[in-house]
């Protein structure tokens, strides 16, 4: 009897996405607020994935509607998406990649933030930041990002705001000693070159540098001495 309800909702699923794809605007948004109020089992979220290649007409510059049905996904996380989310993410284009990324920062699911750092690793090393807004203030998902997350440092972004999220869990107590130990040089590197840059920077007055874009993004980083203090702490400094 599951198995014959799962087959209706597929169906059910499969019709309400054709619609999407091929009818007028208002039975567009219709027929995704039918899909927003169903329950997304397993199957069911596999199938809107492998689907979100398509062009559903609802378009803007962070995936549309495709975005929206992704999150849809997300909110309950099944790890088998992992692997069809990283096919996606390799045939969309980069307005889609980011809210991909963007929307795997959005659940503590172990194997979507794995899947979050592969895609920072392997894509991210020249773009001008890195998404990390939902994963502040959210120590238990630490042990899931790093250590192999510290790579991101040798990054040679000024926005490589991944060094405020290590700060943001230092904060929280949750740093592995050990994991800064062995990636100190990464660490001392990544904050040497925001001091680097901010001597360059010379203002008339405090106004002046706190209205500066560019400058604005080196402030950001105004805390990562609690970094420092630590990594000189064991050292002895």
């Amino acid at each position: 009897m599951r198995e014959v309800i799962e087959e209706i909702r597929l169906n059910r699923l499969a019709y309400l996405l054709e619609i999407i794809e091929k009818k007028d605007f208002e039975s567009k948004l219709k027929a995704y607020k039918k899909i927003s109020k169903m329950k997304i089992t397993n199957k069911m979220g596999l199938f809107i994935i492998n689907n979100l290649t398509k062009d559903f007409g609802l378009n803007d510059d962070s995936g549309g509607v495709n975005s929206f049905l992704l999150e849809l996904c997300i909110k309950n996380y099944y790890d088998e998406y992992s692997a069809e989310i990283k096919k996606l993410y390799s045939k969309v284009d980069e307005g889609f990649k980011s809210k991909i990324v963007y929307l795997l920062t959005t659940t503590n699911n172990k194997s979507a933030l794995d899947l979050y750092v592969d895609l920072i690793l392997k894509n991210y090393k020249d773009k001008t930041f890195i998404p990390i807004s939902n994963l502040f203030e959210r120590p238990e998902v630490y042990k899931f990002l790093f250590p192999k997350m510290y790579k991101a440092l040798r990054f040679k972004t000024v926005k490589n705001n991944v060094l405020i999220l290590i700060n943001d869990y230092i904060n929280a107590g949750v740093v592995e000693v050990n994991d800064l130990k062995k990636n100190q040089k990464l660490v001392v590197d990544a904050i040497c070159r925001v001091f680097d840059d901010a001597l360059k920077v010379n203002f008339k007055n405090t106004f002046e540098a706190c209205n500066n874009e560019n400058y604005e993004d080196l402030r950001e980083h105004r805390n990562d001495q609690s970094v420092m203090s630590l990594l000189t702490k064991k050292k002895g400094y």
